[in-house]
């Protein structure tokens, strides 16, 4: 048989009168009738198997049963607040700190500037913000390191769900005085014979830029493979060829010695946010992401207010 429990109701209530000295002072500190407390008092002592109070010259005296189950109440009293306080601190700041990660092209840029309207709703947040290699993303998401990851390439694991939530073209960056910079967009064709600036072709990245000029039929000439893609950005920035990168990673990459223009070959990718699969998101979660597509939804919209490329 299930054991009988003190309702919090029942230990408030005798609480109060402990601490007021009577029923009457503790009906009118907790807004209620005596009648109502004489009510709980009564199934309490049944509870409990003893009597709490005694009545002595009219005045209510607690027993000492009363007084050793004060110190009880008390300890679960002050549990109660400290549990009070710590869905208070959840509501405004999740349950600890917001562990996330980011494949570079979305953490240079994108990720920071979504982090500002983040750090607005949730100022005093903790947050770990992770850069993990695209092969070790379903490890750091199934093992629970951290709760998303953003990409340009999607993750496919069962343990993983994946979403693409943006899609994401290619963009040149040509060093600031090349003959092509006053052009507003690049043909592929254009700059097959150019020095060119390349992922390595065994990466998604480096394999969907390969297969652009497949499309066209040209062969690339390319001069420098590098293995992580904002290296390009200072490459191009002191004349060593153009780039072709995601307009992600070209967000901000603009600058007196390096000119960014969209190049004509489609959506390629996509933003993806991924997360172990069956796992609620937090709140955190669910704020970062519509960051994100605030940040990319006003880039876009800044992109065709000038006519220039959202990168």
């Amino acid at each position: 048989m299930r054991p009988r429990r003190l309702s919090t109701q029942q230990m408030e209530t005798f609480r109060a009168v402990m601490h007021a000295g009577s029923v009457h002072g503790a009906a009118r500190q907790l807004g209620t009738s005596q009648p109502s407390l004489t009510r709980i008092l009564r199934r309490m002592e049944d509870l409990a198997g003893f009597a709490l109070f005694q009545t002595v010259k009219g005045r209510l005296i607690p027993t000492g049963e009363a007084r050793a189950l004060l110190q009880g109440v008390e300890h679960v009293h002050h549990q109660l607040d400290a549990l009070e306080e710590m869905m208070q601190r959840i509501a405004r700041h999740g349950d600890g700190p917001f562990r996330f990660g980011a494949s570079p092209s979305l953490g240079r840029a994108v990720v920071p500037a979504a982090l500002v309207g983040f750090r607005r709703l949730f100022p005093e947040a903790e947050l770990r913000f992770d850069t993990v290699a695209l092969p070790n993303v379903v490890d750091y998401l199934a093992l629970g390191r951290g709760e998303c990851f953003l990409t340009i390439h999607p993750i496919a694991h069962p343990a993983i769900e994946c979403r693409a939530i943006w899609p994401c073209g290619l963009c040149c960056l040509l060093p600031a005085g090349h003959r092509l910079a006053g052009r507003e967009r690049i043909d592929p064709a254009e700059i097959a014979a150019e020095e060119l600036i390349l992922g390595e072709p065994e990466t998604p990245h480096g394999e969907i830029v390969r297969d652009v000029f497949r499309g066209i039929g040209r062969t690339p000439n390319i001069r420098i493979v590098i293995r992580v893609t904002e290296a390009a950005i200072g490459l191009v920035a002191h004349g060593h060829g153009i780039a072709i990168l995601d307009e992600f990673t070209a967000l901000d990459a603009a600058s007196e010695r390096v000119v960014v223009r969209p190049l004509n070959a489609g959506t390629r990718m996509h933003a993806c946010i991924s997360r172990g699969q069956d796992l609620l998101r937090s709140r955190y979660a669910e704020v970062l992401e519509a960051e994100v597509l605030g940040v990319l939804r006003h880039r876009e919209r800044l992109a065709d207010r000038h006519g220039v490329p959202a990168g």
